[in-house]
């Protein structure tokens, strides 16, 4: 069994299940709720990513952080987030991706393209 998700013609979620599944000792309702849940995981982050104020468990899945990890970088005050009750924290979507982007790393071509620029400036 193969299903796919697809958001503007792009594929962003495929599940497989085959006979293996079944032979392992899994029988076909079995088979039907890992199915299932496997959709209504692929639902859920499709839906987090068109909201624009995210929970905890959200930017858990929208990242791939831990929960310790988020924590701590909350705790810290090294993300930009929301406590408006005084409890839960919520985040902004656009906010959680600049921060996503400001800990960008150069990869070695641009390395390499910096330096050759820089000799080629030297008067």
């Amino acid at each position: 069994m193969h299903v796919e998700f697809r958001q503007n013609g792009k594929v962003i979620e495929t599940f497989q299940r085959r006979g293996a599944d079944l032979q392992a000792g899994m029988d076909m309702s079995e088979l039907k709720s890992a199915l299932v849940e496997q959709v209504k995981a692929g639902f859920e982050k499709m839906v987090v990513g068109h909201k624009e104020v995210l929970t905890f468990q959200d930017v858990l899945m929208y990242t791939g952080l831990s929960e310790s990890k988020l924590y701590k970088l909350t705790s810290l005050g090294e993300i930009p987030y929301f406590k408006p009750t005084g409890g839960k924290l919520f985040f902004r979507r656009d906010e959680l991706i600049d921060w996503l982007l400001t800990t960008r790393t150069d990869n070695r071509v641009e390395r390499e393209s910096e330096k050759i620029l820089a000799r080629i400036r030297k008067p």
